[in-house]
Formats: C-alpha cells, sequence, structure tokens
C-alpha cells in the first residue's frame, strides 16, 4: 500500500467519526463561531484600544511621575497577567457543570465594565495599574478561555481553520473601531470618557454569547494533567514559538502609533496607523483561516508562512520607513499576518498531542502567553529612544530590530514543530501498532517542508 493510499484511509476515518458526532460541523456550531468572534471583539479589541491611551499617555503626562515603563507595564498587564490562572478558569468552569460557560462569560464581562469605569475616574498612577492593569485582565482571562477554546469543540479537524480565523478575526474590527472612537473621543473630551464609552459598549454586546454560547456536555470534564506532554520536545517548541510571537505581536500592537508621532506627524495620525494595523488583522486573519483548510496547507503551515512575512516587513520596511505613506502600507500588511498565533494555538495543540489533550496542553501554552505579555511592551518600550513629543526617525531602530528577531525565531520552531508531525504521521502510517513512535532529529529536518501525509 503506497503513502497515497494510506493517507486516504487516515482521510477517510476521520470522516468517519466526524458523521459520528451530532455536535461537530452544525449550524450550531457556526452560532458558537459568532458567539467566539464577539467575545474576541470585546476583549482583544478592547485591549488594542490601548495603543491609543499608550500614545496620548506619553504626549501629555496625564498620571505625574509615571514614566513610559510604568504605561508598558498596565499595558503588559492588562494583557497578560491573569492568564497564567487559565488552569482555575477550567476548574470553575468544570465544577459548576452546565452553569460553568455562562458563569465565567457573565463575571469576566462584570469585571471588565468595572476596570473600565473606575479607570475612568482614577487619578494617580497605582489606581490605573489596579483597574486598567490588573482588573481588566481578570475579564479578559476569563472570557478568553472560552472564546479561544469552544471553536475547536464543534468543528473537526479539517474544518476548524476558518472558525478559529474568523472569532480570532474581529478582534481586529474590534480594535479598529476602539482606536478611532477612543482616539476621537480623547481628543474632543477627555480620557475618561474614551473608558465608559467603551465599559458601556462591551456590556451590550457580550449580552449576546452569555445568552446564547453553550459548551458540549462531555467537555464538562477538568483536563487531566498530562505531564507526558513535558517529556514531548515540541511542548518546548510550542513554548518558545508562544513566547517570541508575543513578544513581537505586542511591541507592534502598542508602539506603532508612537512611531508615526516619532516621525513628525500628529496624534491623530498615529491612531489611524494603530486602527489600521487591527484592519490588517480583520482581513489577514480570516484570509489565513481560510487557507489552513485547504487539503494540502494546514494551520501551521500557514502561520509559517505569515510569521514569515512579518518578519521580512519589520526588517525591510519598518526599519528604513521615514514617510506616513510607508507607516499606512506597513501597518496594513504586517496587522494581517502578525497576529496568527491566536487563531492557531488551540487547533495547533489539537494536532500535535490530539482532542483529549488540547484543553490541558492549550491552557499551558496559554498561561505562558499571559506571562510573555507582561514584560513584551516593557522590554519594546526599554528598547525606544523615544519619550513623547521630539522627533527623531531611529528611535524605533533597535525596536523594530528586536521585532523582526522574534519571529525569526517563532518560524523556525513551527518549522521544528511542522517536521516532528509529519514525520510521526509517516511512521504511524508506516507502522499502525506504535501510535508513539520514537522521532530521530534527522527525520524531523527531511520532513520540514514535505507535502505527504496529512496537513498539518
Amino acid at each position: 500500500m503506497d503513502s497515497e493510499d494510506k493517507d486516504k484511509q487516515l482521510s477517510d476515518a476521520e470522516h468517519h467519526s466526524v458523521k459520528l458526532d451530532p455536535w461537530l460541523n452544525t449550524r450550531y456550531s457556526w452560532v458558537i463561531c459568532a458567539c467566539c468572534a464577539t467575545m474576541n471583539f470585546c476583549i482583544w479589541g478592547l485591549n488594542s484600544g490601548f495603543a491609543v491611551y499608550f500614545q496620548h499617555f506619553l504626549h501629555d503626562d496625564t498620571f505625574p511621575g509615571a514614566t513610559k515603563l510604568d504605561y508598558s507595564f498596565i499595558g503588559g498587564i492588562s494583557y497578560g497577567a491573569m492568564l497564567a490562572f487559565t488552569p482555575l478558569t477550567n476548574w470553575i468552569w468544570v465544577r459548576l457543570g452546565k452553569y460553568g460557560l455562562t458563569t465565567i462569560i457573565s463575571v469576566g464581562t462584570v469585571c471588565q465594565f468595572a476596570a473600565l469605569m473606575l479607570a475612568s475616574w482614577s487619578t494617580k498612577i497605582w489606581q490605573l495599574y489596579l483597574t486598567q492593569g490588573l482588573l481588566l485582565n481578570v475579564g479578559l482571562s476569563l472570557i478568553s478561555m472560552a472564546s479561544l477554546t469552544l471553536p475547536s469543540m464543534y468543528f473537526s479537524k479539517d474544518r476548524r481553520g476558518l472558525p478559529s480565523s474568523i472569532s480570532a478575526g474581529t478582534s481586529g474590527l474590534g480594535g479598529v473601531l476602539f482606536n478611532l472612537m477612543c482616539g476621537r473621543i480623547v481628543e474632543i473630551n477627555s480620557v475618561g470618557w474614551a473608558l465608559r464609552a467603551q465599559a458601556f459598549i462591551i456590556l451590550a454586546l457580550m449580552l449576546f454569547p452569555i445568552c446564547v454560547a453553550r459548551d458540549r456536555p462531555e467537555m464538562r470534564v477538568f483536563p487531566k494533567a498530562n505531564f507526558g506532554i513535558y517529556k514531548s520536545i515540541p511542548f518546548y517548541w510550542l513554548s518558545l514559538y508562544t513566547i517570541t510571537s508575543t513578544f513581537g505581536y505586542l511591541v507592534l500592537l502598542y508602539t506603532l502609533g508612537s512611531f508615526v508621532t516619532s516621525l513628525g506627524y500628529s496624534q491623530d495620525q498615529g491612531f489611524l496607523v494603530s486602527a489600521l494595523v487591527n484592519l490588517g488583522s480583520v482581513v489577514g486573519r480570516i484570509l489565513i483561516g481560510y487557507l489552513s483548510d485547504f487539503p494540502k496547507t494546514g494551520v501551521l503551515s500557514t502561520t509559517i508562512i505569515a510569521h514569515s512575512i512579518c518578519c521580512v516587513l519589520c526588517l525591510a520596511m519598518w526599519i528604513p520607513a521615514r514617510n506616513y505613506a510607508t507607516c499606512v502600507a506597513f501597518a496594513l500588511l504586517v496587522g494581517a499576518v502578525m497576529g496568527s498565533i491566536f487563531g492557531m494555538l488551540a487547533p495547533s495543540c489539537a494536532r500535535i498531542w490530539g482532542d483529549e489533550v488540547m484543553r490541558y496542553s492549550f491552557s499551558n501554552q496559554w498561561a505562558l502567553l499571559g506571562i510573555s505579555a507582561v514584560f513584551s511592551p516593557p522590554i519594546g518600550t526599554s528598547l525606544t529612544k523615544f519619550s513623547g513629543g521630539e522627533v527623531n526617525p531611529k528611535s524605533f531602530q533597535d525596536c523594530s530590530i528586536w521585532v523582526g528577531v522574534c519571529y525569526f525565531v517563532s518560524v523556525t520552531m513551527l518549522l521544528l514543530i511542522r517536521g516532528y508531525v509529519k514525520a510521526r504521521d509517516g511512521l504511524i502510517l508506516n507502522n499502525p501498532n506504535n501510535p508513539q513512535p520514537h522521532i530521530p532529529m534527522k527525520m524531523v529536518f527531511t520532513h520540514m517542508f514535505t507535502l505527504r501525509y496529512d496537513r498539518v
């Protein structure tokens, strides 16, 4: 039996298992996709709007005595501080049974609303740390676990790429709305009113997933600790990918607006470039998700291409950028490819370790992403020579090199994972009696670019 016949056998077995599962690929699956899209719009889109506040704080010295590192840490904390506690979110979800999903989404929404309202009245930097930083991230961490894992519960392996990327892509749409809206409100009124507007928009939109989203009964099981993944070398490759990709992503997300003003352009033009980064992600993530469902591509393969493009853009386009047109083009292009991690992480965990280990392995990676997110903006800010107000086109040069290197390392890690999974698929097809074969490193390198076997 040749490899093509074996591939066909494996594909037929997968299609048979899908037919036996009445939950997969149904109309309600797309309702779940819409719920996840709404949640991502409200949590990640909201967080993307911090770029506006970051730029405003740097220029206007809103909180006397606060430094640019303070604002960077607040951005990092609001993005990732509590993501390290995703196993606790999982435990609460399971312990509350059929009410678990609704409860964590509802509590997360209340936390976000309270954080924004309290931040709008903050007058000291420590108050901003606790509200727009810590409390906002408590809400984000509660909601995000559901928004990123639910699509994998309702779609089969060959159809997860597009719905995962659609739901992740709406975070970019939220970023466009919140960047433009908040930038305008800050200009004509104040930061406080911009925060209050965000709070009420999120409260209204989150009613949809709270009322409609439900999990699968058989998924209400706390993921057992599977220490076997720590003995698997792809776990460490994926971990390094998560760290470096997060480092690069958040620096791009938060600093491009300030980079524009460092060239001598206005804050309004900086706000627009920050919004265009998110606009690029709307189209880019959905397109990447669509391509990842092609027969010979897969989620990992398309993410490798996307991050490779991002690396080239940072090193070849961001460093020499000196005019507004280049900044606009760079924002749209890099926005389309820089955030692929959010649509690929859960499906990739399922592909590497299987559906039964997906939630446990994903929660590990998600916690690591959260820890990395706390330190990513401060690292990026420390590499810049821009303090707000002055014109210095070279002030972001070290920062852009750092981001390019981060994405280069992330691509390297994904290539190693792709080679490992492809080599494993080949060994299993040749010897089905050994479902966990030893993978020599030589086979990993020789299978990095192969198109044989099942897609990765």
